[in-house]
């Protein structure tokens, strides 16, 4: 579940993102023991997330907007089996089109 908030009162075009997430984590060992022998299980795991980011938005005509988000991803609880501990983030582009009333 993510809300964007597009204010009307800044210059700038950009926006401010929010929201929580759910992933399924699937780690499957494919390989032989670590560099110090030690032999990793599989694991599988949901990982909850609070997400927090912002972007920038351009209108091509009225009914279109074009968006770029960046958004942070912050663990609720860290997860020792991942190198991020659980920590992401992302880039996406993104495309609006507002149905005309």
């Amino acid at each position: 579940m993510r809300l964007n908030y597009f204010p009307r009162k800044f210059k700038l075009p950009i926006h401010l993102i929010s929201g929580v997430s759910t992933r399924l984590v699937r780690e499957k060992h494919v390989g032989r023991g670590n560099y110090d022998g030690s032999y990793r299980n599989d694991n599988s795991f949901i990982l909850n997330t609070l997400d927090l980011g912002t972007g920038i938005d351009m209108n091509v005509t009225t009914n279109v907007r074009i968006r770029l988000d960046g958004i942070l991803s912050m663990p609720f609880v860290k997860k020792d089996v991942l190198a991020s501990e659980g920590w992401g983030s992302s880039l996406k582009i993104g495309i609006d089109y507002f149905i005309p009333h």
